[in-house]
């Protein structure tokens, strides 16, 4: 029997996305945000959570953009994941942008947000195909892991919240040094 593990599945009406449940702690609901100046597009929210502040990755808006996907126009989640989990470099370049914020944003925690009718589900693991040796290296450079293939027309992309946020980090860096 193949080993199951928890998703989160986040659902557009063209397609879906995958998230290992571990990569984040908690969720609540996207309400007590504010706006914040920000070269970094998909980075211009903080929210609160309780005694912090936390930056938001806008994750919805970073899959509309590059998935061509449509608003599902609702609440949003915020997912809370804990900085401490990434790899050394990625941690220390994101508390370098936070030590820059006007705001005193916390340096363990990162929002995330997603659709709120997404949800947790139980998914064998051998349903989740890798991509193509060819191509995986720079899928995974974009934080894409795998597909799977759910119904006929139903895809769903097993995204890591890490490769996609810096993903999005070096692309805009990259753009703003051309």
């Amino acid at each position: 029997m193949a080993e199951h593990i928890d998703f989160l599945e986040i659902h557009y009406s063209e397609m879906g996305f995958l998230i290992n449940r571990n990569q984040f702690s908690s969720s609540i609901m996207f309400e007590k945000r504010k706006r914040v100046r920000s070269r970094l597009v998909y980075f211009n929210t903080v929210i609160s959570y309780k005694a912090d502040f936390l930056i938001a990755f806008d994750m919805d808006y970073f899959l509309q953009s590059h998935f061509k996907c449509n608003d599902p126009g609702e609440l949003k989640l915020a997912l809370i994941v804990n900085i401490n989990t990434f790899n050394k470099k990625n941690m220390d370049l994101l508390r370098k942008i936070f030590s820059k914020s006007k705001i005193s944003l916390s340096p363990d925690y990162i929002a995330i947000t997603a659709p709120s009718q997404s949800t947790v589900k139980s998914i064998p693991l051998d349903e989740i195909k890798l991509m193509p040796h060819l191509i995986r290296n720079t899928l995974f450079d974009y934080g894409l892991l795998g597909c799977r293939f759910f119904d006929p027309g139903n895809t769903y992309y097993f995204i890591d919240i890490e490769g996609i946020i810096f993903y999005s980090l070096y692309h805009l860096v990259k753009k703003e040094k051309v």
